[in-house]
């Protein structure tokens, strides 16, 4: 993982160039609860704020996290996802061991909050979320977890995207609620109107 945390994140552009990164194994669940902010955000890149990653396939991977996990960043701000892929790659949400409000799994990005998405995307992640938090809310795409922006001029547009994967919710607590898409797990914002669009996108998990 090349970053983690809550204070420490990528702000470069890293250009995968058309390769592929196989055998990826990420576990931020059994560190335990000592330190936990340290081990909030899990991907490829824990945290990315105001880059760029593009080009660049996951595959044969695990990721394991506690509160924002994706395979490609756990959580992205102000930042640019473009032309990513994750094939045959086990995501696991899981923040039992941590009293957060909510939990974002996807199997491309966790959380984008004021970014923009380019290129085709494609995710044939095994996503599962388990044992969360009591009164946890979740929220769980096949791509993106969640998608937010702060303005009302905030604006995501995906356009030819594709999930092939499953999604698997195992929690035996009560939940405050569950936001659950195959491509988009939640849409929401600040402004009072939303303005994303998604086009030509198909969920066949």
């Amino acid at each position: 993982m090349i970053t983690s945390g809550v204070t420490s994140s990528f702000n470069g552009t890293f250009d995968g160039n058309g390769y592929m990164i196989s055998g990826l194994t990420i576990n931020n669940v059994e560190k335990g609860d000592h330190d936990t902010m340290h081990y909030r955000n899990s991907g490829l890149f824990g945290i990315v704020d105001g880059g760029t990653i593009k080009n660049v396939t996951i595959c044969d991977s695990n990721i394991t996290g506690r509160v924002w996990v994706g395979a490609v960043a756990g959580y992205c701000s102000d930042s640019v996802i473009s032309g990513c892929t994750v094939l045959d790659t086990v995501i696991v949400g899981d923040n039992s061991v941590e009293n957060q409000s909510a939990i974002y799994v996807g199997g491309i990005v966790g959380q984008m909050y004021d970014s923009e998405i380019e290129g085709s995307l494609i995710s044939s992640a095994e996503i599962t979320v388990c044992d969360v938090y009591k009164g946890s809310s979740l929220y769980v795409g096949g791509l993106f977890g969640a998608l937010s922006f702060s303005g009302s001029d905030g604006y995501f547009e995906i356009d030819g995207a594709c999930f092939d994967g499953t999604i698997f919710i195992d929690v035996s607590v009560s939940v405050a609620k569950a936001e659950i898409g195959g491509i988009i797990g939640s849409d929401f914002d600040s402004s009072t109107v939303q303005t994303s669009v998604v086009n030509k996108c198909s969920n066949g998990g």
